[in-house]
């Protein structure tokens, strides 16, 4: 190489070195910057309930941990007769008091709660959050913390977070896998996946340029633990997991970033997912709370709106104070039931527990009809409408292959003594998880046998579906199957037998057909 050829490389070199400096150093301050302290706790007198709210049928004791960054702090909630202990992690840029009301929502089910704040949050020391791989640190070190003050007992430890907390409750499973079960809920994978995630979605596609110094700030911060996944440590324990996650997520976007996008590199077989996909309530948090909650949520906003455009000075005391007095907390707040009865089923499975569930203010027990499968993956959905009592057929069955693909078959015939015409389609990756979702939100697995509509008779024209699991049993080898017929009183006014329906016949569509043939042999 001639001297011109090597000062050109050398030119080069410069510039790229002084690219990647000037890189790092603008990541590191603007990760600074992000990661600063930006919540603290809850005031009484606001849109969202304090401990205050709760503390006439509750109670708390304080308790907190030492990492080399500062104390952590928070609070043991204590059910009457806990049934275990559970662990919570709390998301970005909020703190554990953000989540209270599903915290006691499941204190109310049984489940004694350590929930505290990050470093940066709430009652916690620090001015920042450090970084993203910081919350399975602290989520290992707070398991350490519960068991070396013996804060748990005899009891059996889960871990449940939401969003960064959902990052780091599955995380820390690397480091400490030994717990009885975890529920991650919006959690993401890698903290770097999500971090150029956010990233794009404000500089563009810029940001990807940026992820070699990114992951080097993360290194130079967190050592080994910057490259801790979600995924390795799902895979890395034998305790029962399951990730909840809504289909609209930008924020921890469910197709990319997300723990759910990547279930195929999961290999744990103790792992469920909740997929919500209900409009509006399917994002990154709106699965929280009821629908009725939400209403009247947004119905006082409002209000209070009104209010300060009528004050544009500001609203006078004494007309605020009014407001709150006649602002119901607890009401606005109330958490989802589907949610919390989801995530109570499944530590109840966990635990050996015998699970109840609250139908219409009735307590009831899973009944022999609720499958021992129910911590498995969903098998195939039947829906089968025979249309009237003279015997037309119709058939329509989503079946999960040996090879994780789902075939989706239609039967239907004019007379039950005719051959049937077949009708095969191309069904989507998820159909078999959309319904599973449907059923868990539901709570299908808990209906036990359900009642029958006087004004319906069961005879050959019912709409039924049918819903079969796996089983978990050594002793009961052979599938277990939910099945409900349309005329049957549902707890939930059918709306769940109805939106699995739907999803099964909006996926058997023209569209997506295959084939189509007659099928002569007749069982």
């Amino acid at each position: 190489m001639g001297k011109t050829g090597k000062r050109i490389l050398t030119a080069i070199i410069v510039v790229v070195v002084l690219f990647f400096a000037v890189s790092f150093g603008f990541d590191r301050y603007m990760l600074g910057k992000s990661f600063e302290s930006r919540d603290s706790a809850l005031q009484t007198n606001g849109f969202m309930p304090t401990f205050d709210d709760y503390a006439a049928d509750h109670a708390r004791t304080p308790a907190e941990f030492t990492m080399a960054e500062g104390t952590l702090r928070g609070y043991v909630y204590h059910a009457t007769s806990p049934k275990g202990f559970v662990v919570f992690r709390h998301g970005i840029y909020s703190n554990h008091t953000t989540y209270l009301p599903m915290i006691m929502a499941l204190v109310d089910r049984g489940w004694t709660v350590f929930a505290y704040d990050s470093l940066g949050a709430g009652e916690s020391d620090g001015d920042s959050y450090i970084g993203l791989p910081q919350s399975a640190r602290d989520v290992a070190e707070a398991i350490t913390y519960v068991r070396r003050e013996g804060l748990a007992g005899n009891l059996p430890v889960m871990l449940w977070g939401h969003s960064w907390g959902g990052y780091g409750v599955a995380a820390a499973l690397n480091k400490i896998p030994d717990v009885s079960a975890c529920v991650t809920m919006s959690g993401f994978d890698l903290p770097i996946d999500v971090t150029v995630d956010w990233a794009q979605a404000m500089v563009g596609v810029v940001a990807k340029t940026q992820k070699p110094t990114l992951m080097l700030n993360d290194l130079v911060t967190f050592g080994a633990d910057a490259g801790l996944s979600a995924v390795s440590g799902i895979n890395k324990t034998d305790a029962p997991v399951l990730v909840i996650h809504g289909t609209a997520d930008t924020t921890v976007n469910y197709e990319t970033v997300s723990i759910i996008a990547h279930k195929q590199a999961i290999t744990n077989p103790n792992v469920e997912y909740l997929a919500l996909s209900e409009d509006g309530r399917n994002a990154h948090n709106t699965y929280f709370y009821s629908k009725e909650a939400n209403a009247y949520g947004t119905q006082k906003r409002a209000e209070l709106t009104a209010l300060r455009e009528q004050y544009p000075d500001g609203v006078p005391q004494d007309t605020l104070d009014a407001f709150y007095e006649n602002y119901d907390v607890l009401r606005a707040n109330q958490a989802d039931d589907y949610l919390m009865d989801s995530i109570d089923a499944f530590f109840d499975a966990a635990a050996g527990i015998p699970h109840t569930t609250n139908v219409n203010g009735n307590s009831t027990a899973s009944s022999s009809t609720s499958p021992k499968a129910a911590d498995s993956a969903l098998i195939s959905a039947v829906y089968s409408n025979s249309g009237n009592s003279n015997g037309n057929k119709y058939l329509l069955e989503a079946a999960r292959a040996d090879d994780g693909s789902i075939t989706l078959i239609e039967r239907r015939s004019d007379w039950h003594y005719l051959p049937d015409t077949v009708k095969e389609f191309q069904a989507p990756d998820d159909l078999l998880d959309r319904i599973d979702a449907i059923a868990n939100q539901a709570g299908m697995k808990s209906w036990g046998e359900l009642p029958q509509s006087e004004f319906f008779p069961l005879d050959a024209s019912t709409p039924r579906i049918g819903l079969e699991y796996p089983s978990n049993d050594p002793d009961e080898p052979f599938p277990t199957t939910l099945s409900f017929s349309a005329w049957d009183i549902h707890p939930d006014d059918k709306k769940a037998f109805n939106e699995i329906v739907d999803t099964l016949v909006g996926a058997a569509t023209d569209e997506n057909l295959i084939r189509q043939y007659v099928e002569e042999t007749r069982e």
